[in-house]
């Protein structure tokens, strides 16, 4: 029993009052959780859909980036150096790799990518782990970076030490002891 029902109708009031109040309430409520679930299918169809189209263009710089692999991998076939052509297979695997890779990008939604995304991190939750610890300190070392960064310009930026106030000083008629 929920505390509307518990309640007795005020003197003058009855019961069919309470009743429409309390079937209004929860039509409004009703409609309000539509409302919401409408709006969280629709962001979450928006950003479905940037996921896809992001991944479609990242998969475009990566064939690209692999057809440049593919020309440096020919300039080193015809070099007659004594490391190339080992420096051109290298590239060559590379360059493969990139292809599968784009083609991934390319072909795969969201949905997809998630799925595989989850089914890797369970075949080996040691990666992801590396991963989400190599994600935190590369980006400590970018805060860590530009902190200095900015406390050395606003510490060039005048002579006086960061927090201190132009005007600080001694206070007029102050008599220092000792």
């Amino acid at each position: 029993m929920n505390q509307l029902e518990e309640r007795r109708p005020p003197e003058g009031q009855d019961s069919n009052t309470v009743d429409r109040v309390q079937e209004g309430v929860q039509a409004a409520g009703e409609k309000a959780l539509a409302q919401v679930e409408d709006q969280k299918g629709k962001v979450g169809e928006t950003v479905r859909n940037q996921v896809d189209q992001r991944t479609s263009e990242v998969g475009e710089q990566a064939r690209f980036l692999a057809q440049a692999l593919r020309k440096t991998s020919a300039e080193l076939r015809s070099d007659e150096a004594a490391g190339s052509q080992r420096s051109s297979q290298a590239v060559d695997r590379a360059a493969d790799g990139l292809d599968r890779l784009a083609e991934y990008l390319v072909d795969v939604d969201a949905r997809r990518m998630l799925d595989d995304v989850e089914a890797f991190g369970r075949r080996r939750p040691w990666a992801i782990a590396l991963a989400g610890a190599t994600v935190g300190l590369m980006a400590s070392r970018v805060l860590k970076a530009s902190s200095q960064r900015r406390y050395e310009q606003s510490a060039s930026g005048s002579s006086r030490p960061v927090g201190v106030s132009p005007t600080a000083g001694p206070r007029p008629g102050y008599q220092p002891t000792g």
